[in-house]
């Protein structure tokens, strides 16, 4: 998929994608809401690292990130996933039938 392709997909121009990729424009949940769904996967599985070499990855992908404020913004957006996530066990493990016992 192009730049372009999923700039027409989720509904904005090639230089606010672009802007998007290079990390000078910070996304929003819209935003990454179609993302998501331009590229046939969810917004976890988007968002959320798998395996050891991901959050290394990220942390490479984040030096290159040129703004400063968007670099924090982005530090903060994986503080709240990685609470949503936690919060996504607990309750799954409140309901799961071994605490029923």
């Amino acid at each position: 998929m192009t730049q372009q392709s999923l700039a027409d997909a989720i509904g904005v121009s090639k230089q606010v994608m672009h802007k998007i990729i290079n990390g000078n424009k910070a996304i929003n949940v819209t935003e990454i809401s179609a993302i998501s769904t331009a590229l046939g996967t969810t917004v976890d599985e988007l968002l959320t690292p798998s395996g050891e070499a991901k959050q290394s990855d990220f942390h490479d992908c984040l030096q290159h990130v040129q703004n400063q404020h968007t670099r924090e913004k982005l530090l903060l957006l994986v503080e709240v996933m990685q609470e949503i996530l936690f919060l996504e066990e607990v309750v799954h493990a409140k309901h799961s039938p071994e605490s029923k016992r």
